[in-house]
């Protein structure tokens, strides 16, 4: 049976179609000076190379999420768009041009030897730590204490404070 046709475009530019039938297998390789569309899937056996500094990757019907070649940098997705991962509670997204957001249901675990935070941090929960937590100045805009009565000492039999400031109706 006939597996593909090859004919000029109907616009009279002379550029030539191919529609395929059945399966095409080409076992070297294809060049294609123009442009190429698919209306079904494609299977890639191999690796997949977009030459183009500043290559698109287009998705969805209307290609609004796009994921494009930064030359020497890195892949950029467009606007606000965001990764998921296992559904939408887990994602990573751009909020804004200034804003950058990792959402989880439950917990976002970093874990390395060190996490280096370049700016202020604002916790609205709890701190939790199990170890040491260490600044220049610790600053308590209401109180500092302990977590039970008598459930915690300031400083050590071998680190001691070396002053204590108190107000003046302490």
């Amino acid at each position: 049976g006939k597996v593909a046709a090859v004919y000029t475009d109907g616009a009279g530019s002379g550029a030539a179609v191919l529609d395929v039938f059945a399966d095409l297998e080409i076992s070297s390789t294809l060049t294609v000076a123009g442009n190429v569309t698919m209306s079904a899937d494609a299977t890639v056996g191999d690796d997949l190379t977009l030459l183009s500094d500043a290559a698109v990757l287009g998705f969805g019907a209307d290609t609004d999420v796009t994921l494009t070649h930064v030359a020497d940098t890195g892949l950029l997705l467009n606007s606000t768009r965001q990764l998921q991962f296992f559904d939408a509670s887990q994602r990573i997204a751009a909020v804004d041009a200034t804003t950058m957001t990792i959402g989880a249901t439950d917990e976002i675990d970093l874990a390395a030897t060190l996490i280096d935070l370049n700016g202020n941090v604002d916790v609205s929960g709890t701190i939790v730590g199990a170890s040491t937590i260490q600044g220049t100045t610790i600053t308590a805009t209401t109180a500092f204490v302990p977590d039970a009565s008598d459930g915690a000492a300031l400083g050590t039999a071998s680190l001691e404070f070396s002053d204590l400031f108190l107000a003046d109706g302490a």
